[in-house]
């Protein structure tokens, strides 16, 4: 997924346990964000699913998810967009939803590593 973990050490002054906080917040916070992203995605609420796509961009921006993160933009402002297609919009939330899964397990077997 392209981890990039370098403004994360930057920020935390390259302390690894401040990386494996960072990470450990990543990985607390995830069931909150996801659960609002599939609650988004049933309701159809194209305003609230790019609300919540927005949440997770914040998330996955701190700890380095740089081509994910724009991604994460594009789908947002397809969402919030009065263009936009509920159908199409459905599909690339999915989408983000599995990077955003992907994103945990890579995080979760970064921080199995750091122990």
């Amino acid at each position: 997924m392209g981890l990039d973990l370098s403004n994360a050490n930057e920020i935390g002054g390259n302390d690894p346990e401040f990386l494996k906080e960072l990470l450990g917040v990543y990985i607390k916070r995830f069931p909150e964000y996801h659960q609002g992203l599939e609650e988004a995605i049933s309701s159809g609420d194209l305003k609230e699913m790019g609300f919540k796509i927005h949440r997770v961009k914040s998330a996955t921006s701190v700890i380095g998810y740089k081509t994910f993160c724009d991604e994460l933009r594009d789908t947002e402002n397809y969402c919030l967009s009065p263009e936009a297609n509920p159908t199409k919009a459905v599909e690339l939330c999915n989408s983000m939803m599995q990077k955003f899964e992907q994103s945990l397990n890579e995080v979760r077997t970064y921080l199995s590593k750091m122990e």
